[in-house]
């Protein structure tokens, strides 16, 4: 066999390569190994021993990826071809044989895939994914509600509405489907209003501990409502602990920097001053935006202790509230924060005066840190950004006129909890954690997020 495969490598076989004998040795030596430092020419047969290769070049969002160069390498032979509008490049005529395939784009991280044609196909769908930037950002949660709840309490049907967001390209993402939706269980054991707790704060049966249907009970992608006018109060939480503020900063500039229609936005500082949390307004809320570029810089460098938000959150409610020179805006106080503590009490408080005053309480802040946080947010009609890398405030911040105007394209997601009886009680509140697999930069990790549902007063 070494023998015929030097032959089969010389001119002399070559040219006798179309002689029906030659033929099949050729089939068989093709089929044993490459013995010519790459993949054999093709024989007379070319359907036989070679297919067209297509690549189709896409990102994160499944959206084609035009000029995109494709490297085909056989050994030390290589061809390339440049993907068409499309997103597709193709090579003809190419014999079976040792192949790799490496992508690239600009603006996009290198792919190549090796072995091709033993995997079997000849037509390959490449996702690409930028560079500089986590591909996926965080999971929006813009709203949750409880749509049945059984007499006896064993049960309780609820839905979420939730956006995945892109990285710089600050998009939603629509191309998930139910499957890469799931709640997760957790110990519901080491927080007393983990889980679920009754409208006392309590946890309920077994530390609140419920299960929940497989799988959803529906699933569906909304394109987002008409555009809103709306009013923003942003109070930044400003401390010496990690506040990453040359991130930060940018992210609100950027988003500061694009008003200047019909909604109005404010900014104010929550921070330690003498031992005392301080809620300092920075300016007078307006529409337009970039007057407070310059405030944004001097929120730079800041030092302090983590402020307390129960301190700050009356003030900050109060001053979002008290605007009146945009009626008919949509109000939201939204607070960015690393997270924190903040008692029952405190927190119906807040909720009440939120209520009272007709807006809504959305936070920014940590991935499974400031749980009361979301709990306000759910609670008073507004939404929660969990965050776990501190790059993601640009992701959040490119899309936040979307969230605040409901523009912004969301999944609507309906499940079922099931519990012991009694478990899901009239004015009680389910707390859940939801994992979205998602194409990342980060290899297989998924997107987690955190949210409360509210179980109405009957």
């Amino acid at each position: 066999m070494a023998y015929l495969l030097r032959d089969l490598c010389s001119a002399r076989i070559r040219e006798q390569a179309s002689q029906p004998v030659w033929q099949a040795l050729w089939l068989l030596a093709a089929l044993a190994l490459t013995a010519c430092g790459g993949s054999p020419p093709p024989s007379s047969d070319a359907s036989a021993t070679s297919k067209t290769l297509t690549v189709e070049l896409v990102d994160v969002l499944a959206k084609p990826i035009e000029g995109a160069t494709v490297i085909l390498t056989a050994g030390s032979s290589q061809r390339s071809a440049v993907s068409a509008s499309n997103g597709v490049a193709s090579f003809d005529s190419v014999p079976f044989g040792a192949y790799s395939l490496t992508a690239a784009a600009d603006g996009f991280e290198q792919r190549s895939v090796d072995d091709i044609w033993s995997r079997g196909s000849e037509g390959w769908r490449l996702t690409l994914k930028r560079i500089d930037a986590w591909a996926i950002g965080p999971a929006i949660v813009l709203g949750t509600r409880a749509v049945d709840r059984s007499a006896n309490g064993d049960s309780l049907v609820f839905s979420v509405d939730v956006a995945v967001i892109t990285g710089k390209a600050a998009e939603s993402l629509e191309t998930l489907t139910a499957s890469d939706f799931s709640l997760e269980h957790v110990d519901c054991g080491w927080w007393p209003r983990d889980c679920a707790s009754d409208a006392d704060g309590n946890a309920a049966l077994g530390h609140g501990s419920y299960g929940f249907d497989r799988p959803a009970k529906s699933f569906a992608l909304h394109p987002g409502a008409n555009r809103h006018p709306y009013l923003v109060g942003v109070a930044a939480e400003r401390s010496g602990d990690g506040s990453d503020w040359d991130i930060k900063g940018p992210a609100l500039k950027s988003y500061f920097d694009g008003k200047n229609g019909a909604d109005s936005v404010g900014l104010a500082s929550v921070q330690v001053e003498q031992d005392a949390t301080t809620f300092n307004v920075l300016g007078p809320f307006t529409s337009d935006g970039s007057s407070y570029l310059e405030a944004i810089d001097g929120l730079a460098s800041p030092a302090g202790a983590q402020p307390s938000i129960a301190q700050a959150l009356p003030d900050a409610i109060r001053w979002t509230a008290a605007m009146t020179d945009f009626p008919g805006s949509e109000a939201t106080l939204l607070w960015l924060s690393r997270g924190g503590s903040i008692s029952l009490a405190e927190r119906d408080e807040a909720i009440a005066l939120a209520w009272q005053s007709g807006l809504h309480f959305s936070a920014v802040t940590g991935s499974w840190t400031g749980l009361e946080l979301g709990e306000l947010a759910m609670l008073t009609g507004g939404f929660v950004a969990r965050i776990e890398d501190m790059r993601q405030y640009g992701s959040v911040f490119g899309v936040m006129d979307q969230v605040l105007s409901g523009t912004l394209p969301y999944y609507r997601i309906e499940y079922r909890l099931t519990g012991a009886a009694g478990l899901f009680s009239p004015g009680g509140n389910v707390k859940l954690y939801m994992r979205i697999d998602v194409p990342t930069s980060f290899g297989t990790q998924p997107v987690r997020t955190q949210f409360d549902v509210a179980i109405p007063l009957e």
